[in-house]
């Protein structure tokens, strides 16, 4: 999914584009995993929690949460 040392060039853009459009399902999916592969478990959680309220359905979200 991420190439070797761009997620952290990503992450500045991803943060700004989900602050933009905070109802992006994808924008914040790519945020959290991103933010959990560099260890900002903080971000990628408040992304994950986010992502509950915009899909309840998806299960793998609650499961992320919990992992965070």
């Amino acid at each position: 999914m991420f190439t070797a040392g761009q997620v952290e060039m990503a992450l500045p853009h991803l943060r700004e584009a989900a602050r933009r459009d905070p109802f992006d399902a994808d924008t914040l999916n790519t945020l959290a995993e991103g933010s959990a592969a560099v260890g900002d478990i903080q971000t990628a959680a408040g992304a994950y929690q986010k992502l509950v309220v915009l899909e309840p359905r998806n299960p793998e979200l609650y499961l992320w949460i919990a992992r965070m």
